[in-house]
């Protein structure tokens, strides 16, 4: 609560939009990043309580705030939500549908790998879908969907130069099927590297260990700089920004020639 209140009255009048979450919470369930391990009732009695209570602390910072033209909401992250769909006890299974939660992000691996761009699309279609429907109904809330990507991204292998091809490519189709399913967010893993046991680098991040920017660096700056280009000349020419439908089809159509 003290916090929310802080960025409420920080950030008043900012024009910012601040989300607070978890991270992969499907890991904080089970021990030893283990899929195989069934949670307890106890941990995802525990779990449900925690995040009621946050979820409600921040809800009643924002009734009490006479802050304007700020936003805050609050998140929880899935990670396992096949378990779920499988019948299996999980977060989106078991803890979803007793908070009150604004949005879900989904840490998407188990969703991505090993698969056909349809495959992908198909499986993600899917999982979205599945997880919106544990969501209770709540108003007041922006877009379309209440459901983000929050986590995705592919290895690649220095001594294998055409995984970097592999790599791009697949980073784009995340960012198209994300588009096309309407999705507010979808956010790449990662900016810096921090993974680099015994030297060896996972080759994820924009940036790389040496501080050189990578081609998905280069992906992503030139998305956005066409993308701004466009909501630019939008303004200029219309004296309004685009429709979300109209800007979901102009990405669509620039990741096509990246």
């Amino acid at each position: 609560y003290s916090f929310a209140s802080f960025i409420l009255t920080r950030y008043n009048n900012s024009g910012k939009t601040f989300f607070i979450g978890n991270w992969e919470g499907d890991w904080l369930l089970i021990p030893n990043y283990d899929r195989t391990v069934t949670p307890s009732p106890e941990s995802i009695a525990n779990m449900t309580k925690w995040f009621q209570i946050r979820q409600r602390a921040i809800d009643d910072a924002k009734r009490a705030s006479n802050a304007q033209n700020v936003n805050l909401y609050h998140y929880i992250e899935a990670n396992l939500v096949l378990k779920g769909m499988n019948g299996e006890p999980c977060v989106a299974r078991s803890v979803l549908p007793n908070v009150d939660v604004d949005f879900v992000s989904y840490s998407s691996y188990e969703a991505i790998k090993d698969k056909t761009y349809a495959q992908k699309k198909t499986e993600l279609e899917g999982i979205f879908n599945y997880l919106e429907a544990q969501l209770r109904p709540k108003a007041g809330l922006p877009f379309a969907r209440r459901v983000f990507i929050g986590e995705y991204g592919y290895q690649a292998n220095a001594s294998v130069p055409q995984s970097f091809q592999k790599q791009y490519d697949e980073t784009k189709e995340i960012m198209r099927i994300s588009f096309e399913l309407n999705l507010p967010f979808a956010l790449h893993w990662q900016m810096y590297n921090n993974e680099y046991e015994n030297g060896v680098s996972k080759q994820m991040s924009l940036i790389n260990e040496s501080g050189a920017k990578t081609r998905q660096y280069t992906l992503h700056n030139s998305f956005y700089k066409a993308m701004n280009t466009y909501l630019k000349d939008e303004m200029k020419k219309n004296n309004r920004y685009p429709t979300t439908d109209q800007y979901r089809t102009k990405a669509i159509q620039v990741l096509g020639t990246l």
